[in-house]
């Protein structure tokens, strides 16, 4: 491996496969922000070469590796930097906001199943449908309840479905930014 060149480094540092063989178990995020830094890419291919990183011993019959963790290899082994800030650090949710997601989607699920169900009687049995901002009055029949079970609830439904995850979910994860910490 003595004879491996910058670039062949640095490339083999975008592959999970190769990076592993050279002795690093980071995540992709992780090794995109290292390529992304050429200063940082030739510190750890001059530390690599000169054996203070380990590489990654290949198994063999009759021996099981112990490869290196990555809480070594997030950030440099010979930096001040802790492992856990950066582009791998997990963000922990507050345990409020967990619940308040399953609560809602719930809640929403249950709504849109039985919005849809209501739609679907009324295409069958006649009325007013209950579609925002559409004004239709039916008088109901077979062909226009089947119309409505096999093509345009399921269709509602999909987009009602989307709409929430976009706006709520759009909304829970500003929360979440706002109010969870990294670990």
């Amino acid at each position: 491996m003595s004879d491996t060149t910058f670039d062949q480094f640095r490339n083999a540092m975008g592959n999970r496969v190769a990076r592993r063989n050279l002795g690093f178990t980071i995540s992709n995020v992780e090794a995109q922000a290292i390529i992304r830094d050429e200063p940082l890419v030739r510190e750890y291919f001059a530390r690599w070469q000169s054996d203070r990183l380990s590489p990654y011993a290949a198994p063999t019959e009759n021996m099981t590796p112990t490869p290196p963790t990555a809480e070594v290899f997030t950030a440099p082994p010979w930096s001040d930097a802790s492992p856990k800030k950066g582009a791998g650090a997990e963000i922990e949710s507050p345990e409020w906001l967990t619940a308040i997601v399953q609560i809602l989607g719930t809640l929403v699920g249950i709504g849109v199943g039985l919005w849809g169900l209501w739609c679907t009687w009324i295409a069958f049995f006649g009325g007013t449908l209950p579609i925002p901002f559409v004004d239709w009055t039916t008088s109901g029949g077979i062909g226009l309840g089947l119309l409505f079970l096999l093509v345009v609830t399921p269709v509602l439904t999909a987009l009602v479905s989307q709409l929430f995850i976009w706006v709520l979910g759009g909304l829970l994860v500003l929360a979440s930014l706002l109010f969870s910490r990294r670990t």
